[in-house]
């Protein structure tokens, strides 16, 4: 299961009072709750919480409440390339790569402007096996900020 990281990430991220070790050791499936619910109590607007529980319910395996918490996601900010990008990778955590080519779509639809994110969900398509979809995205990072491109260049 790959939620193991996610209660580090989410309380790292939002600067809270880390729990002694022990309680790391459990379950993760007790654990990933336990830290998302925090952190949703102190940021219950954050794209990347509600993300991540998407995510835990796709490690879970109840598809049905990953796509609730993805829609309120895409619904506090859906002209954000980000918001794509973190459901994106949330789906190919979990195996799930059909969904990944119609959000790569929504954010170049809908956020044409973000550079800097639109590259790096490009980058993630690209490391994933979307090659298509990755050129799509950094050409229109490209086009938005053309200054820029040379950031985009490794």
């Amino acid at each position: 299961m790959r939620i193991h990281l996610l209660p580090f990430i989410v309380l790292a991220s939002l600067g809270a009072q880390v729990p002694d070790a022990s309680f790391f050791l459990g379950a993760p499936e007790k654990v990933a709750p336990f830290c998302l619910e925090k952190a949703f109590a102190r940021k219950p607007k954050s794209v990347e919480i509600l993300a991540g529980f998407g995510q835990l319910q796709l490690a879970l395996g109840d598809r049905k409440k990953a796509d609730e918490w993805f829609s309120r996601a895409e619904r506090l900010e859906a002209n954000d390339a980000e918001t794509y990008r973190l459901i994106a990778q949330a789906c190919l955590r979990a195996g799930i790569r059909d969904q990944v080519p119609a959000l790569a779509g929504k954010a170049k639809d809908r956020a044409p402007g973000d550079a800097g994110d639109l590259a790096d969900f490009a980058i993630v398509l690209l490391d994933s096996g979307f090659p298509i979809e990755a050129r799509a995205l950094m050409d229109q990072a490209f086009k938005a900020a053309p200054r820029r491109s040379g950031n985009f260049i490794a």
